[in-house]
């Protein structure tokens, strides 16, 4: 029967790798929050990492590289689960707080990429006017994993938030307080396009997922206007692996999201329309998050 045959030779090895993705999250949960757990279910839960081939790494993790890791899988499956559950599901409108507190988890992966790849690519004097007090715009800031996360990368860094969800600003007003950096992070409710700001920003983040493609090209414009002469602005967008099942996920991915689906070339193409100069796509080897940076500057003249 075809029903047997997609069963059997489709679904179940990809249902296996899900559920094996799902071990490795709670192997990560159970290394950060401890407690006692039934011996045989960890000889099981360590046979399924060795099958993996990850567990002398995953034992080797410190507490700040569990919290990333664990950020990373729980945001991606519980995303994955939603959608099973809403399928119709075109943008970025979770209300669930673990949703929401996953994905800003997983954003915090993002710190580490720009401090030891992004901003030395973007060379000039960033990296030393983020050292002396620059200011910092998170587009779609959610609930301020990152911006906390980069507070905390850079002691002076003042930042400003803009989202037009109200349960992720909810939630980010919640985590500011608890880690003390309300007077460096400001939250602003509105969306990307409608951006009055003028060259305010030293650096500015964009993750571009979030962006339908009706409004992206003016969501450029007034991230580039935005920006001090001599600034510049990442756009993050998903990465598009090479295997056809992981870019076709990746684009879906996407356009669940609320994005549009572009290649780093096309995106690149539309912030040189923007006005942006020093274009340049940035791509870490590492894949330490499933994300390629599209960079610009704004030109001192501007």
């Amino acid at each position: 029967m075809d029903s047997e045959r997609l069963l059997g030779g489709v679904a179940m090895p990809r249902l296996a790798s899900a559920e094996a993705v799902a071990t490795l999250g709670a192997c990560l949960r159970l290394r950060q929050e401890g407690g006692v757990v039934d011996p045989e279910l960890v000889v099981r839960l360590d046979a399924v990492l060795d099958a993996l081939g990850v567990r002398d790494t995953v034992n080797a993790l410190d507490p700040h590289e569990t919290a990333m890791l664990l950020g990373l899988v729980e945001g991606l499956l519980l995303q994955a689960a939603d959608f099973v559950l809403h399928p119709g599901r075109t943008s970025w409108d979770h209300s669930h707080p673990s949703i929401l507190l996953a994905q800003g988890q997983m954003s915090t992966l993002l710190a580490g990429v720009f401090q030891s790849l992004v901003i030395p690519s973007l060379g000039g004097d960033l990296a030393t006017r983020l050292e002396a007090g620059a200011t910092f715009l998170d587009v779609g800031v959610g609930v301020g994993a990152l911006s906390i996360a980069l507070c905390r990368a850079w002691p002076t860094l003042r930042v400003v938030g803009v989202d037009p969800w109200e349960p992720a600003l909810e939630l980010a007003r919640e985590q500011i307080a608890a880690a003390g950096l309300q007077d460096r992070i400001e939250l602003r409710a509105g969306v990307v396009e409608s951006l009055q700001d003028a060259a305010m920003y030293d650096l500015a983040w964009v993750p571009t997922f979030f962006i339908s493609g009706a409004v992206l090209e003016r969501a450029l414009e007034r991230v580039h206007a935005a920006l001090r002469p001599d600034g510049c602005a990442i756009f993050g967008q998903w990465v598009r692996p090479e295997d056809p099942l992981m870019a076709a996920v990746a684009d879906l991915r996407t356009v669940r999201q609320g994005g549009a689906v572009h290649t780093p070339e096309e995106t690149a193409t539309l912030l040189a329309s923007a006005g942006f100069s020093d274009v340049d796509v940035v791509v870490d080897p590492l894949l330490r998050a499933p994300v390629v940076y599209v960079t610009g500057r704004r030109r001192r003249s501007q």
